[in-house]
């Protein structure tokens, strides 16, 4: 089958390029090696810059005003400059999905690619081989997946673990709530069906110095007495919480194939301190369908990159801080003192 453009990752950054390229006249396919819904280790908050494209496609998050960081003897308000929102994978994915196929999209799930060979000129085509026995030649590829196949040989060395559980019955105000705690940090967002997705990063050194993660997580509640009495009345609405090894964050290396666009997790891993992950797919797979039709790839990576550095800079900075309750204290002291920090601060861990 020959395409013009085929997309490789069906998660938010794919499904967004993918939904560009049909308002924009393209009908690319799409590849996912999943299905949809599908829970994933996230912290299921969207920054306040996506969501004019999520209320575009009729796609409306749960409301959050402000943010609110603690540490165990230190809270600190932040109000958004416009609101934030909060939605499941459960929800968000097939709502993106659906509004592709509406827009002239055609998605592969539970497809796998098996080798992607690049194209070496101008007038080529990228061959990629599938799980189902295809084999796909396209002009030009989007890449939205971490492993490139037949060019990822080696898994990259994991320094965090994530945990992520649904909860229900907690005494919160429906907030984005942060909470910094010794070798880790936790937020808790709402989600639909008056669900808080709970999400936690912490170091893996630290998890490991526990018999399992779940011993980590369970001991990790009871650090900060305003977490441990807000969850301790709520249920976990999963079996068990749900972990996922985490690599280091920053501008990944990706190698300067003709047509080729690399986005989401493919391109840039941010720390989850800034809050802006979901956010930079959906805004870097709309950019990334644009520059596409405009044959660009070149182009897309320098301005990308450009876009990422500073962000990616201030994002480390606050993930350290919020890594280390006796720096975050300070910070938020200073915070208290100087509102304008925190304004400057959240516009910093934002792209310009």
């Amino acid at each position: 089958m020959k395409k013009n453009i085929v997309i490789i990752g069906g998660g938010v950054a794919g499904l967004c390029a993918a939904i560009r390229l049909g308002e924009l006249g393209e009908a690319p396919l799409l590849i996912e090696g999943g299905t949809y819904p599908t829970h994933k280790v996230c912290g299921e908050f969207l920054s306040p810059e996506c969501l004019k494209f999520l209320h575009a496609w009729n796609i409306y998050p749960i409301p959050i005003p402000q943010a609110v960081l603690r540490t165990s003897t230190r809270c600190l308000t932040f109000q958004f400059p416009s609101p934030a929102g909060g939605m499941s994978h459960m929800h968000l994915d097939p709502a993106l999905a659906n509004h592709a196929l509406k827009s002239g999209a055609k998605i592969y799930t539970n497809t796998q690619v098996k080798a992607f060979h690049p194209k070496k000129q101008a007038t080529g085509m990228h061959r990629i081989h599938l799980s189902n026995g295809e084999v796909l030649e396209a002009s030009h590829a989007i890449i939205a997946t971490g492993r490139i196949p037949s060019y990822s040989t080696r898994a990259p060395e994991m320094a965090y673990m994530g945990f992520k559980a649904h909860f229900k019955d907690i005494a919160s105000t429906g907030d984005l709530e942060m909470f910094s705690l010794p070798g880790a940090y936790l937020g808790i967002a709402p989600v639909e069906n008056e669900t808080y997705n709970i999400a936690c990063l912490a170091r893996l050194k630290s998890v490991n110095q526990w018999s399992s993660p779940r011993a980590f997580i369970e001991n990790l509640l009871t650090q900060n007495p305003y977490l441990n009495a807000s969850l301790s009345q709520g249920r976990n609405l999963f079996d068990q919480w749900m972990v996922a090894s985490v690599p280091a964050f920053g501008i990944k290396q990706t190698p300067d194939w003709m047509d080729t666009f690399f986005i989401g997790d493919a391109a840039v891993t941010v720390p989850p301190a800034c809050g802006n992950g979901l956010a930079m797919g959906v805004i870097g797979g709309r950019l990334s369908a644009e520059y596409a039709l405009k044959h660009s790839a070149a182009d897309f990576k320098a301005m990308w990159v450009k876009r990422c550095t500073s962000q990616m800079f201030w994002a480390k900075l606050l993930h350290q801080f919020m890594l280390n309750p006796r720096y975050g204290n300070p910070l938020l002291h200073l915070a208290q003192h100087f509102p304008y920090l925190s304004q400057k601060i959240f516009d910093f861990t934002r792209q310009s």
